[in-house]
């Protein structure tokens, strides 16, 4: 009797900041839960089946394919043929994704059997029932496995031939940025800058001579002599052995 008060006075003179950062807590924490179980529900219905990333997959193509006829300016065929890739290896990924699945289902066959002969007895109704939905999901499957593989070879053609347009725009865009020896736009450029290369010519020339006045310098001038007999020799036994290579 005397501790129950003792605790209520306790919890009153608890500081206020203290109660409000309790009460903040215990929100976040609901609204955290909440979002959690609302989360669940949408990833589950995110989950496509086979046959549903199909069709996915063939509109994402089709829509592709509809998009580099339509030539719009501000289509890149770069975004273009990545989408291409993408569904490309989608479709792949699909394809792998069903091999254990009809690997299953062959396991399945092989513990029942081969069906009977005409002339044998008949089967079990449970086991002939199991064969048939067995055997129709096997066909199913294999249906859905070529589809996703046709669907990956048009991907990579598509992506193909948008590789061919990129390289087609590229060359047509070199083309239109060099005008023909005949327009006046060709020379316009050399024109313009040949007063600057008459003075980079002078100076290079002024350059050349220094070259070859420091080259004949007594000090230089024997290296030099004996460097231009060498090379001189050197070219002709070279051009003598390419003839007789040649003949």
């Amino acid at each position: 009797m005397i501790d129950r008060p003792a605790r209520r006075s306790d919890h009153a003179r608890m500081p206020k900041p203290c109660r409000l950062l309790l009460l903040v807590l215990w929100c976040l924490g609901s609204l955290a839960a909440q979002a959690q179980g609302n989360a669940a529900p949408g990833t589950a219905a995110s989950a496509a089946t086979p046959a549903q990333a199909l069709v996915l997959l063939d509109g994402r193509l089709d829509a592709l394919k509809t998009t580099l006829k339509a030539k719009h300016p501000d289509t890149s065929l770069a975004d273009l043929r990545g989408s291409a890739l993408a569904v490309q290896d989608q479709a792949r990924q699909l394809a792998l994704g069903l091999a254990p699945q009809m690997t299953a289902l062959q396991s399945q066959l092989d513990v029942l059997g081969p069906a009977p002969a005409k002339d044998a007895p008949p089967e079990a109704v449970e086991v002939a029932a199991q064969r048939r939905q067995l055997d129709k999901a096997m066909a199913t499957l294999d249906a859905q496995t070529k589809q996703a593989q046709l669907l990956g070879q048009n991907a990579l053609q598509l992506a193909t031939q948008i590789t061919g347009l990129r390289n087609d725009e590229f060359q047509a865009r070199l083309a239109s940025r060099t005008a023909t020896p005949l327009a006046r736009t060709f020379w316009a450029d050399p024109l313009r800058t040949l007063p600057d290369d008459r003075v980079r010519i002078k100076r290079l020339g002024a350059r050349f001579a220094d070259a070859v006045a420091q080259a004949w310098q007594p000090p230089n001038r024997q290296p030099l002599v004996w460097c231009l007999i060498a090379a001189a020799l050197l070219l002709g036994g070279g051009r003598r052995i390419a003839w007789n290579g040649c003949c």
